[in-house]
């Protein structure tokens, strides 16, 4: 069975796939973060510095990390998100800004203003959206999503803010429902305890 863990940041992904992967005796994959990949994508620069193109690279890295850690555990494997997340990554940004920390008191009507840069950036993720949701498609069973019900950890290092991660959330299931990416989804709350998550997964696996 190929399952993943889905949700938006600080949903508690990477808890429940450990713990999911020693329950259920299959290896656990994952990719790197934005934070680890900053460093060769962008040296000496912080998330909220980069341009487009080098959150476009990152993105297409933590995308190939994930393909390869796919293909080399196939058939049985959990996975700590999918690459649908990097897509949503670089999507939302096109509504708040590459930077969504510099839009944090927009209306969720409002949309930051389209520069040359973020019409650039929005062609783009349009187009590995399409790459990206093709992979996934065929490369999973089932995914479990995990409510956005947590505070949001403030890291000091992701420029997200609760509309970035709002709108995330929103775009992730509704992506995960509809007609070009179509799986089982089985939704659980994230504020539940560690035993009653395992009771519901043992239920849907």
């Amino acid at each position: 069975m190929r399952l993943g863990i889905t949700g938006t940041y600080s949903s508690g992904k990477t808890f429940t796939s450990l713990v999911v992967s020693n329950f259920l005796g299959i290896p656990r994959t994952e990719a790197s973060t934005m934070r680890e990949i900053l460093p060769h994508a962008a040296p000496g620069k912080t998330l909220d510095e980069c341009t487009a193109a080098q959150l476009i690279q990152m993105i297409v890295v933590r995308h190939t990390e994930r393909v390869h850690h796919e293909k080399r555990l196939a058939p049985d494997f959990v996975s700590d998100g999918c690459s649908l997340q990097e897509w949503i990554y670089g999507s939302v940004r096109v509504k708040y800004g590459v930077n969504p920390n510099e839009s944090i008191d927009l209306a969720p009507s409002e949309s930051v203003a389209r520069t040359a840069e973020l019409v650039f950036f929005e062609e783009v993720m349009s187009e590995l959206g399409k790459a990206f949701k093709r992979h996934v498609k065929s490369s999973f069973d089932l995914f479990v999503h995990l409510r956005n019900e947590l505070p949001l950890a403030k890291d000091g290092h992701r420029p997200v803010n609760e509309n970035f991660r709002r709108s995330s959330d929103e775009l992730l299931l509704s992506t995960l429902g509809g007609e070009t990416c179509s799986w089982d989804i089985f939704q659980t709350s994230t504020t539940s305890s560690v035993r009653d998550r395992r009771v519901t997964l043992e239920t849907v696996t």
